[in-house]
C-alpha cells in the first residue's frame, strides 16, 4: 500500500478488490455512504451512491449517465466509460432500451480512452443479450472488430454477425464494411479491399457519414496506389475534400494522414515532415495509442530517407515504446526500428527486429508487414555479408506474391538482383531486375534506385563502363532531391565499378565523397563500409591480386587453383554445375588463358583479393 497525498493506492492492482469483498456488504455499504456524503466531487459523490448497493435504480442511473456526461466533457474518458457501464448495471427493465445504449457509448468511449478491458466488457454485455436491437449490437461488434488490431483477419466470425445484424442499413454496413477492408489489406488481398472500400465509401455517402466516407476513399486510395492504378490521386482527393473531422484516434486513417505518407514515398520530404510535425500534436491526444504510434513510424522513415539517421533513431525507438506501452502489434514498430537501424545504428540490430517483426507479422496474419520485415531482414543479411541468407529471405518475399508492388519496398527486387548476382546467378538477377522495372511508375524515383541497381549487377558481371554510368546517374539524381543517403550509397556502388576497371583515383574520388555524405548523416554502418572499401585503394596504385574479376569469378578462380572440380566448386558455393562452368568461361577470357594450368600460373600463389562491388555485402 502506499499513499499519495490523500489517496491510497494499493501496489498488487487485486489487493483492494480482495479487501472490499472481505469487508462484508453492510461495511461496504456504510463505506460508500460516508464518501459520497463527503465528497467534493459530485461526479464521485454519485458513482458512491451507486456502489452502496447492487439493486437497480432508475434515479441512480440517470444520475451515473448525468455524471458520465460531465466526465466526459471535461476529457476524462476512462471515467465516463466507467459511470456509464456502472449505469448499464443499475438499470431496472422499465429502462432496457436505454441500458444497451449505455452499454454501446460505454463500450465506445472505453475504446476511444485507450481502456480494452471496459470497452471488452461492455460490448460483450450487449451481445450476450438476445434482445438488444440489431443496431446496437453491430456497434458493440465495431469495437470488438478494432480492439483485434492487426488480428482484425482472423475475426470472420465477428465480420459474420455484424453484416447479418447490419441488414440493409448503409449506416451500419458502411463501417462494417471499411473494417472488412482494413481486414483485406492486412490480409494482402488487394482486390477485396478494393471493393470494400468502395462499398463502404458509397454507404457512408447514402448515409450522411463523412468521417467513415472518408476512411473508406483514404483505404482505396491506398489500395489503387498499391495496385499501380492512377486513379488513386483522384480518390485521395476527394477524401480531403469531405468535412471529416479530426479524431486523434482514428487520425492514422484519414486522407491528410495518407497525403502525408504519400509526400514520402513520392520524395517530397520537407512537405512530408512538415504535416506529419502538424499531425503529431494531434496525435497526442490520442489515448489508444495507436495513431501516435503511426506518426512516430513516418516520422523516422522521412527522417531515414532525408539522411538524418539520429532523428530517425529517435522517433523510431519512441514509436517502439509507445507501442509496447499501448499494447499494440509490435510488428510494424519493429519494421520501422529495423529501417533506422540499417541507416543509422547497427546491423546486428536491425536483423534482430526484422527478425522479431517476421515472426510478429507470421503469427498475427499481417502479410504486409510479414512483407516488410522480411525485406528489412533480407537487406541487414546481404550488408552483414551473409550473402546466401539474405537472397534466401528475399526470394521468399518474391515467393509470397502478395505486395511486390508495395511503395514502401518496391526495390526488394533490386537488392535481390545485386544478392543473386554476388553468387553468380546472373539469369535470375537478370529477371529480377526486369520485374523490377515492370513495377515502376513514372511519378517516383524509383528510376534512380533501378539504375543503381542495375549498376551493383553490370559491375558483379564485369561490365564495369556501363556500371560507372548508371551509378554515376543515379548519384546526380539524389543529389538533387536531396536524398544523401541515396546519393551515397550510389557513389559507393561507382566505386566499386571504378575499382573493377582499375582506375584507383577514381574510385578513391567516388568512395571518399561517398563517406563525407554517410558522416555527416551519422549513417554510421553505411560509413564503416565505406571506410572499409575506401581503405582498400587508397595508396594502391594497381593490386596484383585485383584481375578485374567480380566477387564470384574471383571465389570460383581461387577454388580451381587450389585443385577443386567443378562440381566440388559448385558443392561447396550452393551453385549449379553449368553456373560454375559459365563463370569459368569468362575468367578465362578476362585473363586470356585456355587451361586450368594457365588459371594457376595467372593467379599465382597468393590469395586472391575479392572485391565485391555490390553494396549488399560488406567487404572484407
Amino acid at each position: 500500500m502506499a499513499r499519495d497525498g490523500e489517496a491510497v493506492r494499493f501496489t498488487p492492482p487485486a489487493l483492494a478488490a480482495v479487501l472490499a469483498e472481505d469487508a462484508g456488504a453492510a461495511r461496504r455499504a456504510g463505506v460508500h455512504d460516508v464518501l459520497a456524503n463527503t465528497a467534493l466531487d459530485e461526479t464521485v459523490a454519485v458513482r458512491h451512491r451507486a456502489l452502496r448497493s447492487g439493486r437497480p435504480d432508475a434515479d441512480v442511473a440517470r444520475d451515473l449517465v448525468e455524471a458520465a456526461g460531465r466526465a466526459l466533457r471535461r476529457g476524462a474518458g476512462r471515467t465516463a466509460a466507467e459511470l456509464y457501464l456502472l449505469a448499464a448495471d443499475r438499470c431496472p427493465r422499465s429502462l432496457a432500451a436505454q441500458r444497451f445504449a449505455w452499454l454501446v457509448t460505454a463500450a465506445g468511449t472505453a475504446a476511444t480512452a485507450g481502456v480494452p478491458a471496459i470497452a471488452g466488457r461492455a460490448a460483450e454485455a450487449v451481445l450476450a443479450a438476445a434482445d438488444a436491437p440489431p443496431a446496437h449490437r453491430v456497434r458493440a461488434r465495431l469495437v470488438l472488430l478494432d480492439l483485434a488490431g492487426q488480428a482484425l483477419a482472423d475475426m470472420g466470425e465477428m465480420f459474420a454477425g455484424a453484416l447479418a445484424d447490419a441488414g440493409e442499413d448503409p449506416a451500419l454496413l458502411a463501417p462494417v464494411r471499411l473494417r472488412l477492408t482494413w481486414a483485406a489489406m492486412i490480409a494482402g488481398d488487394a482486390g477485396t479491399a478494393a471493393v470494400c472500400a468502395a462499398d463502404a465509401a458509397a454507404g457512408a455517402r447514402t448515409a450522411g457519414d463523412p468521417a467513415t466516407e472518408a476512411m473508406a476513399l483514404s483505404a482505396l486510395a491506398q489500395v489503387q496506389r498499391l495496385r499501380g492504378e492512377p486513379e488513386w490521386a483522384g480518390t485521395l482527393r476527394r477524401a480531403l475534400s469531405l468535412p471529416a473531422p479530426q479524431v486523434p484516434g482514428w487520425l492514422h486513417l484519414s486522407p491528410r494522414y495518407l497525403a502525408a505518407r504519400f509526400a514520402m514515398v513520392d520524395d517530397r520530404l520537407d512537405e512530408a515532415r512538415a504535416e506529419l510535425l502538424a499531425l503529431l500534436a494531434v496525435a497526442g491526444r490520442d489515448r489508444t495509442g495507436e495513431a501516435l504510434v503511426e506518426v512516430l513510424r513516418s516520422l523516422s522513415e522521412v527522417a531515414t530517407r532525408a539522411g538524418r539517421c539520429r532523428e530517425a533513431l529517435r522517433y523510431a525507438h519512441r514509436a517502439v515504446t509507445a507501442a509496447q506501452h499501448a499494447g499494440l502489434s509490435p510488428g510494424p514498430t519493429w519494421y520501422t526500428a529495423a529501417v533506422a537501424e540499417l541507416a543509422g545504428g547497427s546491423l546486428a540490430a536491425a536483423s534482430g527486429y526484422a527478425a522479431r517483426g517476421v515472426r510478429a507479422s507470421e503469427q498475427e496474419g499481417d502479410s504486409l508487414y510479414l512483407c516488410r520485415n522480411l525485406h528489412a531482414l533480407g537487406q541487414a543479411q546481404l550488408r552483414a555479408g551473409d550473402t546466401r541468407a539474405g537472397v534466401a529471405t528475399l526470394r521468399r518475399l518474391r515467393d509470397l506474391g502478395t505486395v511486390a508492388a508495395d511503395p514502401m519496398i518496391v526495390r526488394w527486387q533490386g537488392d535481390l538482383a545485386g544478392g543473386l548476382a554476388a553468387l553468380g546467378e546472373h539469369e535470375e538477377a537478370a529477371a529480377a531486375l526486369d520485374g523490377y522495372r515492370g513495377s515502376l511508375t513514372a511519378a517516383s524515383s524509383e528510376g534512380a534506385h533501378l539504375d543503381r541497381a542495375t549498376a551493383v549487377v553490370l559491375s558483379e558481371q564485369g561490365r564495369a563502363d556501363s556500371a560507372v554510368a548508371l551509378s554515376a546517374a543515379a548519384a546526380r539524381y539524389f543529389a538533387g532531391v536531396r536524398q544523401p543517403l541515396e546519393e551515397a550509397h550510389a557513389l559507393l556502388v561507382q566505386g566499386g565499378a571504378e575499382r573493377r576497371r582499375r582506375r584507383y583515383a577514381a574510385a578513391r574520388l567516388a568512395l571518399g565523397a561517398a563517406l563525407t555524405l554517410f558522416l555527416a548523416a551519422d549513417a554510421k554502418p553505411w560509413a564503416e563500409q565505406a571506410q572499409r572499401a575506401l581503405a582498400r585503394t587508397e595508396g594502391t596504385a594497381a593490386p596484383p591480386s585485383d584481375l578485374g574479376l567480380t566477387s564470384t569469378e574471383a571465389r570460383i578462380a581461387g577454388l580451381v587453383r587450389d585443385g577443386a572440380s567443378n562440381r566440388e566448386i559448385a558443392t561447396r558455393l550452393f551453385l549449379s554445375v553449368k553456373t560454375v562452368e559459365a563463370t569459368l568461361t569468362r575468367v578465362y577470357r578476362k585473363l586470356g588463358v585456355r587451361s586450368c594450368t594457365q588459371l594457376s600460373q595467372r593467379l599465382g600463389a597468393a590469395p586472391t583479393r575479392v572485391f565485391p562491388d555490390s553494396v549488399t555485402v560488406v567487404d572484407a
